[in-house]
C-alpha cells in the first residue's frame, strides 16, 4: 500500500502521511446504518386492509412445493473497508479509505447440486472530493487518476486493479439525527457500501435479462430489498428496475417487526402472532419495495 500512497502523493495536490492503518469494520466509528431502512411504512398501494388486519393462510400454496424448492438462486454481497492513511489538502486532513467488494450468486438446479453462477470482485478507493480542484464528482479527474494508478508497476506485478476511485464530499461535517458529529470515514464507507449494492442490482439485472427468474425459479438475496431512489444502473430508470425483483425475496438478519407500521400504528403484535403458513394482508409490499 505504501507505493500506492506514494503515487497519490505525487499525482495529486495532497500530501499523504504514514498514519495508523486499521479496519473500519473492526472498530465502532460509524453512526450510519448501511443496509436496512430505519423505518418502514405500509402504504395504501400495498395489499393493505385499512379496516382490519386479516390472517390469510398460504398452507395450500406451500404444499405444492413439498419435495422441491422454487428458490434456485442465492445472492450475497460483502465489503471490507480500511482506513489506510490521511491526506492533507491545504490546512485540512482527510482519510483515505480502501475497500474490497465481492458479490456472488450461486445456482441450485436441484437439491443435490450447488454451483457458482456469477462472481464480482473489486478493489476501490474513496478519496476526498477536494483532490479534484473543480469539485465535480463525475469529472474525468478521478477516472484518469484510476487509470494512472492501475498502470503502476507494483499493481501490474501483483495483478491487482482498482475498479474505481469514489470521491466523498468534503463539505463541513454535520451532526446526524442522534446529535453525533458525522465523520469523513462514514462518507467513504457509505460510498463503498453503495457500490456493493449497485453490483448486487447489476447481477439481478443480468439474471433477469437471461430469463432465469420465473415462477419456478426464485432468487434469495441476503439483506433488504429496499434501495434508495438514487439507483440507476447503466441508464435504466428505477421504475423499470422494479420488475427485475418480481421473483426475488430479501432475507434480512436484522428484521424487526417494531419497524412496520400502518397508518402510523405498529403491527408488530399482529406479525408476531401469525400462525404458521400465514401472512397479513398488510404485510405484502410487492409495489413498495423501494425506499421513499
Amino acid at each position: 500500500m505504501e507505493r500506492i500512497l506514494n503515487f497519490l502523493d505525487k499525482a495529486t495536490n495532497g500530501k499523504c502521511y504514514k498514519s495508523f492503518k486499521y479496519s473500519l469494520d473492526d472498530v465502532n466509528i460509524s453512526t450510519l446504518k448501511y443496509d436496512d431502512k430505519p423505518k418502514v411504512i405500509l402504504e395504501p398501494k400495498a395489499e393493505t386492509n385499512k379496516k382490519k388486519f386479516k390472517s390469510i393462510s398460504v398452507e395450500d400454496e406451500a404444499e405444492k412445493y413439498k419435495g422441491h424448492s422454487i428458490f434456485k438462486y442465492f445472492l450475497d454481497g460483502s465489503r471490507k473497508t480500511y482506513k489506510v492513511d490521511d491526506i492533507a489538502i491545504g490546512e485540512r486532513i482527510y482519510p483515505i479509505i480502501a475497500g474490497q467488494i465481492a458479490v456472488g450468486c450461486c445456482h441450485r438446479p436441484d437439491p443435490s447440486t450447488f454451483k457458482r453462477k456469477k462472481l464480482e470482485r473489486h478493489f476501490v478507493l474513496s478519496l476526498p472530493l477536494m483532490l479534484n480542484t473543480d469539485g465535480v464528482p463525475d469529472a474525468p479527474f478521478f477516472s484518469s487518476l484510476t487509470e494512472e494508478l492501475n498502470k503502476s508497476s507494483i499493481l501490474e506485478k501483483m495483478n491487482v486493479r482498482f475498479s474505481k476511485i469514489l470521491p466523498y464530499e468534503t463539505e463541513l461535517l454535520k451532526k446526524n439525527n442522534s446529535g453525533e458529529k458525522e465523520k469523513y470515514e462514514d462518507r467513504g464507507v457509505t460510498l463503498i457500501q453503495n457500490e456493493m449494492m449497485d453490483l448486487e442490482q447489476e447481477v439481478v439485472h443480468e439474471l433477469w435479462k437471461e430469463n432465469l427468474l420465473n415462477d419456478n425459479s426464485y432468487l434469495i438475496k441476503d439483506g433488504s430489498l429496499e434501495y434508495s431512489k438514487r439507483y440507476s444502473i447503466k441508464g435504466h430508470d428505477l421504475s423499470k428496475l422494479k420488475r427485475h425483483y418480481k421473483y426475488v425475496v430479501g432475507v434480512s438478519k436484522s428484521f424487526n417487526p417494531e419497524l412496520f407500521k400502518s397508518n402510523n400504528e405498529s403491527i408488530a403484535r399482529t406479525i408476531a402472532e401469525l400462525p404458521a403458513f400465514h401472512r397479513t394482508e398488510a404485510f405484502i409490499l410487492k409495489q413498495n419495495w423501494i425506499a421513499t
